[in-house]
């Protein structure tokens, strides 16, 4: 009922405060009749536009979640250049210094100086002047700051959405907060039911959390009066709002997209393939709303021949893993070549697809490089037939990570030489957690090692790595004796505090000094214990438990 309310609300005041339309439902009727897929473009935005038929069809986790505002997005919505829109102003104005605006953004914002002088120039820009940016201004930080950011991540955030389109930074309050407003409500109608059944809730509850974390939220922001709501209008009529919701924490640019496409593409999903929950369908390979139905049939047909299936086998094959569709011909019949090597025998191949069908969605470097990162690193000897024994044994994980990246080096660093687990069970049973950015990883080990370092070890004593995920989790929490606000900030900051900063760069290259390692289980359990029991008196007494020291090598 909460979530329903909320939706409600938000639909309200879209329905009040988009550029006067009357109701959501017209202003979307109205942008579908405008926005056709090729008005979308090649530019629609810079995601949809760099993608192209690979289309992003998985969210996965960066080695830094640092909001940078160096981030270029491309064109606008229509192919024209970003200056379109734009206040006048003179030319040259973002070399010159905005003493005033930099003073607001360092004193009311906190930013730093150097932060502050760059963003000042860049927001005189858009608003044409300086005294305009500083009568517009206030009441947007204000949105931004009561929604959680920061005032840095607020500049960074106005600067990103400048890039794609500066009359909605400009005209915020009347473009972009409704559409903000309108995206949380959908959110709100996931997480709701699943916060009032006491269920594990996503790593995002809400669009400002995505926007912290990840550039992908921007796009949403930045797109022209109407779109949004025509897009979410269109989806409503074939998806419920909290499915609609669980798409937009996972993916929120997937709304850049053109309506019609979309929904198009559920049509398709459901008479082609009989996808009887094209919710779940979707769910599973979010990118896939963004193709033309003609890529899809293209990469479904492709499929079958490769493989050598029946139409039947095909469809099946792909309802069991959407994320086939998002590969392309060439890139499945290259993967399948280089897995026959491996699997000569039909059966056992068929096998593994059935189990790992996103190898086929692999390029062949990515194939390779996992193979020898792997020879070498657990020192195969017979290297095909032990090779083969793990790709059988674990098709998804070697799949779905890059383990020669460098990148993944430091998060393999960080659960095999500081968090202690053996080599071998991360690249098997652990490699599904090498999809968590390094920042993350890295600063959850920090809490957990801290404040509940017996949640380093399972049940049985041994050390393992679920807390490379789940720490977020309500148990992780009430054992560390924080709330989910407390890690998230946590999570944020850690990173870029002047401890995470110097760990971070010894770790990245190649050195662990300074870094604290796990307790025995014995003394592990002995300061739960202990925690415990100082947790209970300072409940009583109303003092704040202290911090325990961390042990280091």
């Amino acid at each position: 009922m909460l979530a329903a309310g909320l939706l409600a609300q938000a639909l309200r005041t879209a329905r009040q405060r988009a550029l006067g339309r009357s109701a959501l439902a017209a202003a979307g009727a109205a942008a579908l009749r405008l926005l056709q897929p090729n008005d979308c473009g090649a530019g629609a935005c810079s995601w949809y536009s760099s993608c192209g038929s690979h289309a992003a069809a998985a969210v996965v986790g960066t080695c830094s979640s640092s909001f940078s505002s160096s981030a270029l997005y491309g064109r606008g919505a229509r192919g024209s250049s970003i200056n379109a829109g734009k206040p006048a102003r003179r030319k040259g104005s973002e070399k010159e210094p905005q003493p005033q605006l930099q003073a607001w953004l360092q004193q009311e914002q906190g930013l730093s100086a150097k932060a502050a002088d760059q963003h000042a120039r860049r927001l005189a820009r858009v608003f044409g002047s300086q005294q305009a940016a500083l009568d517009g201004l206030p009441a947007t930080f204000q949105w931004c700051r009561s929604h959680g950011l920061t005032g840095l991540q607020a500049a960074q955030l106005l600067d990103r959405i400048a890039k794609k389109r500066p009359a909605n930074v400009v005209q915020f309050a009347a473009l972009v907060q409704p559409v903000w407003q309108l995206m949380d409500s959908y959110i709100a109608a996931h997480i709701e039911p699943l916060r009032q059944a006491g269920a594990m809730l996503p790593k995002h509850t809400s669009l400002a959390e995505v926007l912290c974390s990840s550039p992908n939220v921007v796009p949403a922001l930045g797109m022209p009066p109407g779109h949004v709501e025509a897009w979410l209008a269109a989806v409503s009529e074939r998806l419920t709002a909290a499915t609609i919701g669980s798409l937009l924490v996972g993916m929120p640019n997937v709304v850049c997209g053109s309506p019609t496409t979309t929904v198009a593409a559920i049509s398709w999903a459901v008479s082609v393939l009989g996808a009887q929950d094209p919710a779940a369908f979707f769910s599973a390979a979010r990118g896939l709303l963004t193709y033309e139905v003609q890529t899809l049939q293209r990469n479904l047909d492709s499929l079958q021949q490769a493989l050598n299936l029946t139409a039947e086998q095909a469809r099946q094959l792909v309802l069991k893993q959407a994320m086939l569709l998002a590969s392309r011909p060439d890139t499945v019949q290259a993967a399948l070549t280089w897995l026959r090597q491996l699997f000569p025998d039909a059966a056992q191949l068929a096998d593994v697809f059935d189990r790992g069908g996103r190898l086929l969605s692999c390029s062949v470097h990515r194939l390779q490089g996992n193979a020898d990162t792997l020879r070498q690193a657990l020192g195969w000897q017979d290297g095909d037939r032990q090779l083969a024994a793990f790709v059988a044994a674990y098709p998804q994980p070697f799949a779905a990570n890059d383990l020669s990246s460098e990148c993944a080096a430091h998060k393999l660093r960080v659960m095999t030489q500081v968090a202690g687990c053996p080599l071998v069970d991360v690249l098997s049973e652990g490699s599904n957690y090498l999809k968590t950015g390094l920042e993350t990883m890295a600063a959850h080990y920090m809490l957990v090692q801290e404040r509940a370092p017996h949640r380093l070890y399972d049940k049985a004593g041994t050390l393992h790595l679920s807390w490379v995920i789940n720490a977020s989790r309500p148990d992780y929490l009430n054992a560390m004796g924080i709330s989910r606000e407390q890690r998230n900030a946590f999570v944020r900051e850690w990173p870029r505090s002047e401890e995470g900063r110097r760990l971070l760069e010894g770790l990245r290259a190649g050195s662990m000094k300074g870094w604290p390692r796990p307790p025995t289980w014995e003394e592990a359990q002995q300061q739960s214990a202990a925690a415990v029991t100082q947790q209970q008196a300072a409940a009583g007494a109303g003092v704040q438990q202290p911090r325990r020291r961390r042990s280091k090598a």
